[in-house]
């Protein structure tokens, strides 16, 4: 049987199956977008009041007035890691709980398919699907909505203060963030590309091992060992070059986001040490400033890992949603009641049947069945 890339319509939407899901875990959902507004408002606070500290030091304040900002700033952290914590407890649970249900659903759907949809499918193709990519589908779901909250509001926050600080240096530093999505966006299609052809050559060699272990007395028996480990060789050599050319573009992706974050701590260092030695802002100002940007950084450098669960998340789950959209051929109607035992014959006339529409076995069978009569059909297999 041959492994073909499978470019069918996945059905009614891509998302459809993972929302009716994240709708029955509302509640955790609610509770742990809270979670992350609170985590991260919480110790984006900080560098504000470090600003406060560096503007009483240079005033020559107490060691009381210091100590109270300084109390702060510890409890502020001790929050944000509690809600911390209740959000990957609430989020990751989820993500955890509707892999879960993914995975019964897709046994239950498995079940009611007709023996032609097995004779199509290779097993090891159904084994790849219901583990790589439902472990893909959970990191979207799990990490990748908690980072992508994480990025909104910290964002959001950190530029509000920053605007707040200096809307000038605000300015100097949003303007290396515009080749941001556009790179993300080019190497984000390109990772999805490449994730695909990646799962796909993996249920093939999942499959490869698969029939050469359960058919290994045949390959014994007709002494195929050689050939069918330089296959089994062949397909793995494959699977490594495939995964190489991933590593390619996050070779290129990750360190331009390094690259970027760089640009930004040097475009602020430039412009507010002289705005800071002309006089007009505070060192306290300059080093929040750059508590609010150091902040920003790992958004940044993580927006090209989200990206990457996303387009994995999104390839493996149109694996997927064309197992669960797929129609079983044969559907259970309601059971209709009957006066008594049924009776009568089996008749086909002119039947063409196969496994596969485009290859049938059986060419123009006409049969009579009559009741109590019992025949037997015989013939080559295949």
């Amino acid at each position: 049987m041959t492994q073909q890339t499978d470019t069918r319509p996945v059905g009614p939407g891509r998302f459809t199956t993972i929302t009716r899901y994240l709708k029955g875990y509302k509640g955790y959902l609610i509770f742990g977008a809270v979670s992350v507004v609170l985590a991260n408002v919480l110790l984006l606070i900080n560098p504000y009041v470090l600003k406060v500290i560096f503007d009483r030091l240079a005033k020559h304040a107490s060691s009381a007035e210091i100590l109270m900002p300084a109390l702060l700033m510890v409890a502020l952290a001790i929050a944000s890691g509690i809600f911390r914590f209740l959000m990957r407890r609430t989020i990751i649970w989820m993500s955890r709980r509707i892999e879960y249900d993914l995975r019964g659903a897709l046994l239950d759907h498995l079940l009611t398919m007709s023996p032609s949809f097995y004779d199509r499918t290779r097993t090891g193709d159904l084994m790849a699907r219901a583990t790589n990519d439902l472990e893909a589908v959970r990191m979207m779901i799990g990490p990748g909505i908690m980072q992508i909250a994480n990025t909104i509001v910290t964002v959001i926050t950190a530029l509000s203060f920053m605007i707040v600080l200096s809307p000038k240096l605000t300015l100097y530093a949003i303007f290396p963030m515009l080749m941001v999505p556009f790179t993300v966006n080019r190497l984000g299609n390109l990772v999805h590309r490449r994730f695909t052809k990646i799962q796909e050559h993996f249920s093939l060699l999942t499959a490869v091992a698969q029939e050469n272990l359960a058919g290994v007395r045949v390959v014994k028996a007709y002494r195929q060992e050689d050939e069918e480990i330089g296959h089994f060789s062949e397909v793995s050599s494959r699977y490594v070059q495939l995964n190489l050319d991933l590593a390619r573009v996050y070779g290129i992706m990750f360190p331009l986001m390094f690259f970027f974050a760089s640009t930004l701590s040097l475009t602020v260092l430039y412009f507010g040490g002289l705005d800071v030695m002309n006089g007009k802002i505070t060192l306290g100002t300059m080093a929040a400033f750059f508590g609010y940007l150091t902040m920003l950084f790992w958004p940044i450098l993580a927006g090209g890992w989200v990206i990457s669960l996303y387009q994995q998340g999104t390839a493996s789950l149109d694996r997927i949603n064309r197992i669960l959209f797929t129609e079983p051929e044969i559907k259970n109607e309601a059971a209709q009641p009957h006066a008594g035992p049924m009776q009568g014959k089996i008749e086909f006339r002119h039947l063409n049947f196969g496994y596969n529409p485009d290859t049938p076995v059986l060419h123009d069978i006409s049969l009579t069945i009559s009741a109590g009569q019992t025949v037997g059909i015989v013939g080559p297999v295949g």
